[in-house]
C-alpha cells in the first residue's frame, strides 16, 4: 500500500521541472508515496495562469515517474472558495453578515478583518450562493479537469478544501445572511424574518442559523462533492473551527451535519496537543463524521520544528482511534521563502530538515495506523455533542 501520509507541499518560489523531480524523489527516498500541491504565499508563479498549470503539469509527470500520488488544493492559501481574489471582485459574490444586536439592528454587511493579521481586511466568497460557487469551480475545479482529466481517479487522487465557511464576517452581534433568506424564513417557520429580528425572538439566532447552515451545505458543500465524484476523485479538507463546539456553530451551522457530506471528512488538529479539551468535540466530531468512509486530520504545522517522532507517531495512532486513515503533514516547504509571510507554520517535512530520513519508520507506522482506523467497534461510552441547532 502506499503511505497514508501526504505532505501538504507549498508550491512556493519559482521551481524548474528539474526542482520538482527532484523535491518528489527526495520524499519518495523517505517514505512519501503521496503529495499535496499547496499554492501558498511565496509563490512567484501567477495562480491559475498558464504558467501555473505548466507546474502542476510538471508534479504530476514527475509523480507519474516515481509511482507517486497528487492531491490537489482549491485555492490559494485559505480560505477556500475565492480562486485568490477572483470570486469576491463581484460584488454580489460577497459573504455577508446581519446586524443582529446593539446599533443599526438589521443592517447587512460584507466586511471583515478577519486573519487580519495575516491577510489584512478582505472580502470573502459567499458559499450559501450558489452562482459564486458555480464560478469558483468554474475557475478552479473545471481547470485543473480540462488539462489534467486524463490523472483523475489515478495519480489525482482527491481535492482538499480548506476551512470554507459562512460565519467571516459574522462576529459578535452578526449573523451570517444570504440573499433571499427573509423568503426562506417565511416558508420554514410561517413568521416574518424583521419581525422576529427587531422583536428580538426567542428563536430567531436558531432558525436563521438553520437557513444558512443548510445554504451552505446545499450551494457549496454537497456541490464540491458531487463534482468530485462525477469527475472520479474525492473531495476532502475540514471545517473553520472544527474542535469548539460553540465556535464550530457560529462558522458552519450545524457541523456534524456539514462535516458528514465530506465523501472524506476531516478535522485540523495542527498543534499537536495529545490532552487539551479540545480533543474530545474534534475528535469526536470526526468519528461521527467519519463512520463508514475513513476520514483524514491536517496534523503538525504548529511544530516544534524538532518535534519528537514518538510525539508524531502518538498523535497518527491518537487520530487512527477515531478512524481518521488519511495523514496530512503541514507544512513541506519547496523554499523557505513560504514563511516569509505567514511564519507561525514552520514544522517542515522536508530534506532540510536534518532528522528527516526518520520518515521512512514514521511511514511505516502510519500504515500500521491506517489499517487500525479501518476496524470497526462499539465504544462502551457515548459522549453528546450538544448543538444550538438540535
Amino acid at each position: 500500500m502506499k503511505s497514508p501520509l501526504i505532505t501538504m507541499s507549498a508550491l512556493v518560489g519559482k521551481p524548474t521541472d528539474k526542482d520538482i523531480f527532484n523535491y518528489l524523489n527526495d520524499l519518495k527516498q523517505n517514505g512519501i508515496d503521496q503529495v499535496m500541491i499547496y499554492p501558498r504565499s511565496g509563490c512567484l508563479i501567477e495562480y491559475l495562469s498558464e504558467e501555473w498549470f505548466c507546474a502542476i503539469e510538471s508534479f504530476i509527470k514527475s509523480a507519474e515517474a516515481l509511482d507517486m500520488s497528487i492531491w490537489l488544493y482549491d485555492d490559494f492559501n485559505w480560505p477556500s472558495g475565492d480562486a485568490c481574489g477572483r470570486v469576491t471582485k463581484n460584488e454580489a459574490f460577497r459573504l455577508k453578515s446581519i446586524k443582529i444586536q446593539g446599533d443599526d439592528i438589521g443592517k447587512i454587511s460584507s466586511k471583515s478583518k478577519h486573519n487580519s493579521d495575516i491577510f489584512g481586511e478582505k472580502f470573502f466568497s459567499d458559499l450559501m450562493n450558489p452562482k459564486a460557487v458555480d464560478l469558483f469551480i468554474s475557475l478552479t475545479h473545471e481547470e485543473y479537469y480540462k488539462r489534467f482529466g486524463g490523472y483523475f481517479g489515478t495519480i489525482i487522487k482527491g481535492i482538499f478544501t480548506d476551512e470554507p465557511s459562512i460565519g467571516y464576517c459574522s462576529q459578535n452581534g452578526y449573523l451570517p445572511y444570504y440573499d433571499g433568506m427573509e423568503n426562506d424564513y417565511k416558508r420554514a417557520y410561517a413568521k416574518d424574518f424583521f419581525d422576529d429580528l427587531l422583536s428580538q425572538s426567542e428563536d430567531f439566532c436558531k432558525n436563521a442559523m438553520k437557513l444558512a447552515s443548510a445554504k451552505f451545505k446545499e450551494s457549496y458543500i454537497d456541490k464540491l462533492s458531487s463534482w468530485c465524484k462525477a469527475h472520479g476523485i474525492l473531495m476532502t479538507g475540514h471545517l473553520m473551527c472544527d474542535n469548539e463546539p460553540f465556535y464550530s456553530v457560529r462558522y458552519n451551522g450545524d457541523f456534524l451535519k456539514n462535516l458528514s457530506a465530506f465523501p472524506l471528512p476531516g478535522i485540523d488538529e495542527i498543534a499537536t496537543c495529545l490532552e487539551d479539551r479540545s480533543l474530545m468535540p474534534l475528535l469526536g466530531g470526526i468519528e461521527y463524521a467519519g463512520k463508514g468512509k475513513g476520514a483524514m486530520a491536517e496534523l503538525f504545522a504548529l511544530g516544534p520544528c524538532d518535534m519528537s517522532y514518538a510525539k508524531k507517531k502518538c498523535m497518527l495512532y491518537l487520530v487512527a482511534c477515531h478512524r481518521v486513515d488519511h495523514y496530512f503533514l503541514a507544512i513541506s516547504h519547496m523554499d523557505i521563502s513560504g514563511n516569509m509571510r505567514v511564519c507561525d507554520y514552520f514544522s517542515d517535512f522536508a530534506v532540510a530538515q536534518s532528522d528527516f530520513g526518520g520518515m521512512r519508520l514514521l511511514s511505516e507506522d502510519a500504515k500500521i495506523a491506517s489499517e487500525l482506523a479501518k476496524k470497526d467497534y462499539s465504544p462502551d461510552l457515548y459522549i453528546r455533542f450538544l448543538s444550538i441547532l438540535a
